[in-house]
């Protein structure tokens, strides 16, 4: 790999470690302070809420401006905004309220973040390099998630939420700095066309490629599955398991495990089988493996269980995010990636909602049932894709 994506690779890693870190931390602190299962959900949902609401006009600005300096925005004023809630909080009188001005912050930061960041990686990176591209990239999140986890559980248990912020803030402001280095330089097309010319094009684009909702669908499912465990994870840790802080940001580091290995297996799979009928099979696996925890009555089953979860989620990621990358046109991919993203942050504000007061009522083992079948779900839109693509004739082996 050339020096732009390791400089790409760093960054993402730093940024991803802190964020992971402390968006377990959060959940945990909501939980334990409150007791409450949808005040959990609160916070998630105001995350993705914030996100939505940016997310039609952050498409469009990523195509319009420089994706490399979006790109370190996003990171420095993330990091900025949790260094004053933390002098804010440390004044006055801390009040729980308090931590939902984060998941706005946050929310808003990651909605112009995640596109803008797929978006640059296809530019710098060749065509026959997509997929071992994409499978480092997710080996070096989860191996920054995986850690992020599993100190999470200790830090908070001895060091408190503060010290889990103050970390992330860090992250954020080092990562945008590494970003600094990154020689790329927007097309021509991006400095001459407009705003409202950009929005014309990329509303026309997916009206002449509608299948690319339903991609979008198979791509997105099991990233918003995996979101929303992190509702379900700690009632069920907590009131199921009878466990703590610690075995839930191991279960979460076991899910990192899990996903680092998909990269190195992605990697082997792609010269045997195709990306679709690779994604299939790990659709299944992440199905029954949600499915065990129904029945499940241990701390080690539940750390197996999440990583072969953490395998098949990102292993799907990864076939799926190289197969867009092949199909959509580069002009397009960050006014295509906001449409998939605000697809997914209405499903996870709408299964966060639904779960945070089932959750309340119901027993946390029926929560791995919902997030099952919503694995089904989306492998059965991966199975309309694949006969889309094979009725159009649409060529994946080039953009």
């Amino acid at each position: 790999m050339d020096r732009n994506y390791t400089l790409y690779f760093l960054a993402d890693f730093i940024s991803s470690f802190g964020s992971g870190m402390s968006y377990i931390g959060i959940n945990w602190f909501i939980f334990e302070q409150t007791g409450i299962n949808s005040n959990v959900s609160l916070f998630m949902i105001i995350f993705f809420l914030s996100g939505l609401i940016i997310l039609p006009f952050s498409g469009t600005v990523i195509d319009l401006f420089n994706r490399k300096y979006i790109l370190i925005g996003s990171n420095w004023i993330r990091g900025l905004t949790i260094i004053i809630f933390i002098l804010i909080s440390k004044s006055f009188q801390f009040n729980i309220s308090y931590i939902y001005l984060l998941a706005i912050s946050g929310g808003i930061g990651w909605a112009i973040y995640l596109p803008a960041s797929r978006a640059i990686l296809q530019e710098i990176i060749s065509p026959k390099k997509i997929v071992k591209g994409n499978s480092f990239l997710e080996v070096s999140l989860q191996i920054g998630s995986f850690l992020a986890a599993g100190f999470c559980g200790y830090l908070y248990k001895y060091f408190g939420i503060y010290t889990i912020l103050a970390i992330n803030a860090a992250t954020f402001l080092f990562g945008g700095t590494v970003l600094l280095s990154l020689f790329y330089s927007p097309t021509k097309k991006d400095r001459q066309e407009s705003y409202f010319k950009q929005c014309i094009e990329g509303s026309n684009y997916l009206k002449n490629n509608p299948f690319l909702i339903i991609l979008g669908l198979a791509l997105f499912i099991p990233f918003v599955i995996t979101i929303v465990s992190n509702l379900v994870l700690p009632s069920y840790v907590f009131h199921h398991l009878k466990a703590s802080s610690v075995e839930f940001g191991i279960a979460d580091m076991f899910y990192g495990i899990g996903a680092c290995f998909s990269g190195f297996l992605v990697i082997v799979l792609s010269n045997k089988l195709k990306e679709d009928t690779a994604s299939q099979f790990f659709y299944i696996i992440s199905f029954f493996s949600l499915l065990f925890l129904m029945i499940n009555t241990y701390s080690v089953g539940l750390f197996m269980s999440y990583m072969m979860f953490g395998l098949s989620n990102s292993s799907i990621r990864i076939l799926l995010n190289s197969t867009a990358m092949r199909i959509i046109e580069r002009d397009f991919y960050g006014r295509v990636m906001s449409v998939w993203v605000a697809s997914s942050s209405i499903l996870q504000i709408l299964l966060l909602t639904l779960l945070g007061k089932l959750l309340d009522i119901i027993h946390p083992i029926y929560g791995y049932l919902f997030l099952s079948i919503g694995m089904l779900i989306g492998c059965i839109c991966l199975l309309k894709t694949k006969q889309i693509i094979s009725y159009k004739n649409i060529n994946i082996a080039t953009i």
